[in-house]
Parts: structure tokens; sequence; C-alpha cells
């Protein structure tokens, strides 16, 4: 039986965020917020995941309709805190069938397990129903799919994620990984899907992204992040989200955290 992917619907700008995501052995699709679309026309997918940002009441709409057309599959709802700090849009969420809601900004490490554990529930109910297309598909689909990212590079994601504001270089990862610096770009590249500095690059550009939002100014989050050279982050983050660090600030300032949010697993 071939495997179910996981559907994706944000911003344009998210792509690169829900592109690190460490769901290596996950069929991803992304899917534009503005791009208009059918979820009938959709491929048949385990998990749904909405992104809607700041614009509530499009991602409101999105889940009310993903529930009228696909009433079997989960769906997660990820939306910036509201007005005020009140809970309306996680409450309006769960009233209209949302599985889970999460509120910006999400850490990589906490969505992965939120995402894992309603993939387990929803694929564990589907092997009692057919217990054995799930067994083919788990022992031949794809001999070489690993359950979980191995631990020695989950040490140097991690390492990555508190360490942005600070030097990283290869020799650094490959060492909380435990292995030399030839096999520990090999393995990395492999298992990942992108080059360990490529992945710094990511969430550095997420993480200054979510500064922006709160309003600081371009020079501080450059250095915050792990840049040391202004124009060199500016070209960086113009390369990934299409728009300069200060267009993005004016655009978005005022939807960073806030306190009372809930999950700050990337972003501390």
């Amino acid at each position: 039986m071939a495997q179910k992917p996981l559907i994706v619907i944000a911003d344009e700008d998210e792509e690169s965020f829900y592109r690190a995501l460490p769901l290596w052995e996950e069929r991803v699709e992304f899917h534009p917020l503005s791009r208009p679309f059918s979820f009938l026309h959709l491929p048949d997918p385990d998990l749904m995941l909405i992104d809607c940002g700041d614009n509530t009441a499009k991602g409101l709409d999105l889940l009310t309709q993903s529930k009228r057309e696909r009433t079997d599959v989960p769906v997660i709802l990820i939306a910036e805190p509201a007005e005020g700090g009140g809970d309306e849009t996680a409450v309006a969420a769960y009233r209209l069938g949302a599985r889970h809601f999460l509120e910006k900004p999400v850490g990589l490490f906490r969505l992965k397990e939120t995402v894992e554990e309603l993939l387990r529930i929803k694929r564990s109910s589907r092997e009692r129903r057919e217990p054995t297309a799930a067994g083919y598909g788990a022992a031949h689909q794809n001999p070489d799919m690993q359950p979980d990212i191995p631990p020695s590079l989950l040490r140097a994601i991690q390492l990555m994620e508190k360490k942005l504001a600070e030097p990283l270089n290869i020799d650094m990862l490959a060492d909380a990984a435990g292995m030399s610096r030839y096999h520990f770009c090999r393995v990395f590249k492999k298992s990942i899907g992108v080059t360990p500095m490529t992945l710094v690059s990511r969430l550095r550009i997420e993480r200054a992204k979510e500064l922006l939002r709160r309003g600081k100014p371009v020079s501080l989050i450059c250095m915050e992040v792990g840049y040391n050279d202004l124009s060199h982050f500016i070209r960086q983050f113009k390369r990934s989200v299409k728009c300069t660090p200060g267009a993005y600030r004016a655009r978005t300032a005022g939807y960073g955290y806030r306190a009372g949010t809930s999950d700050r697993t990337l972003h501390t």
C-alpha cells in the first residue's frame, strides 16, 4: 500500500520552515495558502495541517471546508495568537472539528511530536482494519525508511537549534553526532535530504522571521541568528523569503510572540 501524504497548507513564506520539519520518513506535500483549491482534489492524506498565520477567518473557513469534504482526515490548525491573548480561535477550531490547535510560534520538534502522535493514532486504526496491507507496506514499500531520526543526527540538529546565534561549522556538528566530518556529511544528506549547513540556514531564517514579527531591528536580529555581516544576512533572507527583512517586518510586525504562547521549543 502506498504511503499516504501529510498535506501542509500555509503561506509561501513558511515553506522553508515546513521543509525543515524533521519528518524525513513522511511524504509532505506543500500547498500555498493563497491559491484556491478543493480538498476533494487533493491526494488521499493521512493528516492535514493548516497554518493560517494571522488570517484566522481563512483558516477557520478552510477547516470547515476540510471537515465537510474529508471528514475522516484529522486536521491541525496553526494560527497567530488572538488579539489580547484570548482563546477564541482555539475554541472555534475545536468546535469545527480540528484534532489539534497550536499557537504560533511553533517549534520544529514540538510540531514533529504532535504530527507523529496523530499519524500513529490514524495509522494504528487503519492497521487494525487492514493488517496484511499495513504489514506489507511497512516491510516492503521502503526498506530504507527509518522510523525516527537517528540519535546521532538528532544530537547535531539539537545543537543547531541551541547555538543558532553562535558560529556553527561542520566539525562542531560532526563532533556532536560522534562521526567523522566526511561520514557525518554523507549520512546527514542521505537521511535528511539537505546538507547540514543548509538546514542551519533554514533554521536561522525561521528564527529571524519570528524576531521580525516582534518588531526587532534588523541589525540586532542579524547578530541574534548568527550572521556577522548585515548585507549577507539580507541577501540570504531575501533569497529564502523573497523580500527583504525590513519589508517582512513591516508586513508582519505585531504578530510575533506574546506572553502566554504555549510553544517555544524552537524559538527560545
